[in-house]
């Protein structure tokens, strides 16, 4: 939808009041493949940005009603990920 390559048009979707929990930051696709096989188990929402003129794969767990919920998620995630 609207020439998103990744989770953007879902993101922009989802109520201003709501949380996301970023889990990590990639430079490049593959990186965010191999990421995605790795944790298979979690639904990941991705987006791109630009940050000091480098291009940011940005990964994040989304939707969370509140920032309590995204506290709480944040516990149950690996060690791999919860840092």
């Amino acid at each position: 939808a609207y020439g998103y390559a990744y989770g953007e048009a879902e993101l922009l979707s989802m109520s201003g009041q709501q949380y996301a929990l970023q889990l990590v930051v990639f430079s490049n696709d593959a990186a965010l493949r191999s990421f995605q096989q790795t944790f298979s188990q979690f639904k990941t929402l991705t987006y791109v940005r630009q940050k000091n003129g480098q291009r940011q794969l940005v990964v994040v767990l989304a939707p969370f009603a509140d920032a309590q919920m995204a506290r709480q998620k944040r516990q149950t995630l690996p060690p791999a990920l919860a840092n």
